[in-house]
């Protein structure tokens, strides 16, 4: 054979890899872009399947939730009870409901009186009321930019209006509008449907738990049962409840029980400092309400200490009768804007002084996240049991995602930063010594 001829095999170093590096990467790429959206998929899935079981189970829920939240505000005034009196924790219990029963029973015994009388006052005046609030809501309507934006509107609507909706007449009546007022009537009867059709699920979701007979039966008689029981079994609860989780001893389990430490350390923080300063807003606001002459002023005052726990709706709940009997007591707008004025600087004494004195940084929810968390979990969860869940829920994820998710992340960059750090190796000053100058002879050239 000539060897010449002779082709010798390639050495595996210059055959192509199959497949190529390339192609593995974007394999792997595919590979992990479809598991993300399938872990999303199913994520998304279970987060709506847990919504829906919420709201359908919301009549049973929202005593519990509502029985907790008393437990974490009241577990506090039990144990101090219990170490200064040296009596069991059944009867600090019991003292510390009969004084809630007697103090709530005090409230509507003083409230009922006056709000009877003001409301027949009400129902007896109720044309003249009507009449005056019709020239004033005309009075602000006929204001030309006010007009103009009621103009808008109307003619915005009229552009989706059909005739098949409506009589001959009505149809006549909405499309004819010529005054700002008939406007304003035209704009809202065209919009009535879809007003109701976006604010009503809400309010009346959870299978009508707060507005129904039976749902408000269920929490006025099941709540304070919970409540005695929570604040009875706290200690035990506190104690042993890591040992009813279904984990087997591991460092997974011990990672779960400090999580759930956590974020119990959270939600006490808040709701025991939410609790004080909704109790300092409501003497505030019930002492510059009386002041000011506004009638029931420490009803609301008493009010705001309540529906304070819940952040910002509450003092926008409280809010909204305080100026409605402002209207009403001196047909203007300076009193009801001065009612306005009152909250606003209270909700600001609150947000500068009093909280940052009574919760501090124990929290770490910005105001603005707890406004969005309550806004948004009262949209998913529907109703108030989705502001009563707001803040444990969103203290929740914060304390996942810190420990999870940031820390990771930080621990990541310390360590590369730390890596990439060059390393500087200090070389040690040498001293003078006898053996580098054998001779003993001093070196002029230095001087002296």
């Amino acid at each position: 054979m000539n060897d010449d001829s002779y082709i010798p095999p390639e050495s595996p170093k210059n055959q192509a890899e199959i497949p190529s590096r390339f192609c593995r990467k974007t394999c792997w790429n595919a590979l992990t872009g479809l598991s993300i959206t399938v872990l999303l998929a199913l994520t998304i899935g279970a987060i709506l399947l847990v919504v829906r079981l919420v709201s359908f189970l919301e009549p049973i829920l929202l005593p519990v939730v509502a029985a907790t939240i008393l437990a974490y505000l009241l577990n506090g005034i039990v144990d101090r009870i219990v170490k200064k009196w040296k009596v069991s924790r059944a009867i600090a219990v019991s003292i510390v409901l009969g004084t809630g029963v007697l103090c709530t029973g005090g409230f509507f015994w003083y409230i009922a009186p006056p709000l009877a009388r003001e409301t027949q006052e009400l129902i007896e005046n109720r044309m003249v009321i009507w009449q005056k609030t019709t020239n004033f809501a005309i009075s602000i309507i006929e204001k030309p930019y006010i007009a103009k934006v009621i103009d808008y509107g109307y003619r915005q609507s009229l552009k989706n209006v059909t005739p098949d909706s409506y009589t001959p007449e009505e149809f006549e009546k909405l499309t004819t509008a010529s005054t700002p007022q008939h406007k304003l009537i035209a704009l809202v009867n065209l919009n009535m449907g879809a007003i109701f059709e976006k604010v009503m699920p809400w309010l009346i979701s959870g299978h009508n738990a707060m507005f129904g007979w039976l749902g408000l039966g269920l929490w006025l008689c099941l709540t304070p049962l919970f409540l005695y029981y929570f604040l009875v079994e706290s200690a035990a609860i506190r104690e042993h409840w890591h040992d009813v989780l279904p984990i087997r001893e591991s460092e997974f389990k011990k990672d779960v029980v400090d999580t759930a430490q956590e974020i119990n350390d959270y939600i006490i923080a808040f709701f025991r400092g939410q609790m004080w300063c909704s109790i300092i807003d409501g003497i505030l606001i019930g002492i510059a309400l009386y002041i000011m002459g506004l009638p029931a002023a420490f009803a609301i005052g008493i009010a705001m200490c309540v529906l304070g726990i819940i952040p910002y709706l509450g003092v926008f709940l409280t809010a909204i009768p305080a100026v409605i009997i402002a209207f009403y007591t001196w047909q203007d707008w300076q009193h009801p804007l001065i009612v306005v004025v009152i909250f606003f600087v209270v909700n600001q004494i609150e947000g500068w002084l009093i909280q940052p004195k009574i919760v501090g940084d124990r929290v770490g929810l910005h105001p603005m996240t707890i406004i969005f968390s309550v806004f948004f979990w009262s949209f998913i969860l529907g109703g108030i049991l989705g502001a009563f869940l707001a803040i444990p829920l969103t203290a929740a994820i914060k304390v996942i995602f810190k420990r999870y998710i940031w820390q990771t992340v930080i621990s990541r960059q310390v360590t590369l930063a730390s890596l990439q750090a060059p390393t500087e190796i200090a070389e040690p000053i040498a001293s003078p010594s006898v053996d580098d100058n054998p001779s003993g002879q001093t070196n002029h050239t230095t001087g002296g």
